[in-house]
């Protein structure tokens, strides 16, 4: 049996001529002859439609990936908190001098800035090789602040921070360090926070569920963590 592969009918051994030049002679005249936009039209079509599926795929993962990116919630975030990095002498010291620069441009002017904040409160916090004790932090910050003439500036230490802290002390615009245990990844990462301070500069909330905003002294962008 034999099949002509243009127009798929089936050809009997009589049919073909003994003249088998003219025969393949004939079939790539009929090949030449067919509209080649036809086949581009075809193609086109199905490209299309693998192109819609792929897309669609992505588009699903990528929601269910950044879930309180695209979930409908309350999100309050606060401007201005600047970005230190914990390499400087540690993550305690970079995310307390995140905390008070975002103060030194909110009526506590004459506060150090950048490195030097960072070492200061390094000192004043009894850090040593990188590592903090997460009850110096408020003690650190408040001697700080004196040392610059700001006796008033009351920092508190809280060893159970609470959803609706986080919310209401966000809410009124108060960026406070925290300390994490153990913490999970933080989004854009691949790795745990671990024992890890991070400034926390915001929040969002979709039902019962708080993601927390974060400066996390590794690089200079915002990251959130489920609280």
């Amino acid at each position: 049996m034999n099949l002509d592969l243009v127009t798929s009918e089936i050809i009997s051994k009589d049919a073909i001529s003994e003249d088998t030049e003219n025969v393949f002679s004939t079939s790539k005249h009929k090949i030449k002859t067919i509209e080649s936009d036809e086949i581009e039209e075809a193609w086109s079509d199905l490209e299309s439609q693998m192109t819609e599926k792929t897309d669609k795929v992505e588009m699903e993962s990528s929601q269910a990936n950044d879930f309180s990116i695209q979930a409908t919630g309350i999100l309050k975030t606060i401007s201005g908190v600047p970005y230190y990095l914990a390499n400087v002498r540690g993550c305690a010291p970079a995310a307390d001098a995140m905390v008070l620069g975002y103060w030194d441009t909110h009526g506590y002017s004459k506060l150090p800035s950048g490195n030097t904040l960072i070492k200061e409160l390094a000192t004043a916090m009894w850090t040593n090789d990188g590592q903090s004790h997460p009850d110096m932090i408020d003690e650190g910050i408040e001697k700080v602040c004196k040392n610059h003439g700001y006796k008033n500036f009351n920092s508190v230490f809280d060893d159970s921070l609470s959803k609706s802290e986080v919310t209401s002390e966000i809410d009124a615009n108060r960026p406070f360090v925290l300390s994490m245990y153990n913490g999970g990844v933080g989004s854009g990462n691949s790795n745990r926070y671990g024992d890890h301070a991070v400034t926390c500069m915001g929040y969002k909330k979709v039902g019962s569920r708080v993601y927390v905003y974060i400066h996390d002294g590794l690089d200079m962008k915002i990251h959130y963590i489920t609280f």
